[in-house]
């Protein structure tokens, strides 16, 4: 019972020491990436995604031509501007350093 508490107590810490890190995000914008498309010829994306903002569950799907590739299935933050050339993080990384999996 005592390792139990032990666990849960650190388990806790490591949390909230989480959400604190990543407590910023709630500032910007959250899209996720439905489905993209490569046009190698233009160096362009263009890509489908729905804003991640509120409690609402149906959400407009937009399209946009980006710079780059995007991955589809992607969630990202954009940081500066309101276009996706401005994504700079890709929450999946985080998710898979903090919660310890993937490779």
């Amino acid at each position: 019972m005592h390792e139990i508490r032990e666990f849960v107590r650190d388990a806790r810490a490591q949390f909230e020491a989480f959400i604190s890190a990543v407590e910023w995000l709630v500032d910007y914008p959250l899209r996720h990436v439905e489905s993209s498309k490569w046009d190698s010829f233009t160096g362009t994306t263009t890509i489908d995604y729905r804003e991640l903002m509120g409690a609402h569950n149906v959400v407009a799907v937009k399209t946009e031509a980006t710079q780059g590739h995007m991955e589809a299935g992607s969630t990202r933050v954009v940081l500066g501007g309101s276009r996706s050339d401005d994504f700079v993080l890709q929450l999946g990384e985080i998710e898979r350093t903090q919660l310890g999996c993937g490779s």
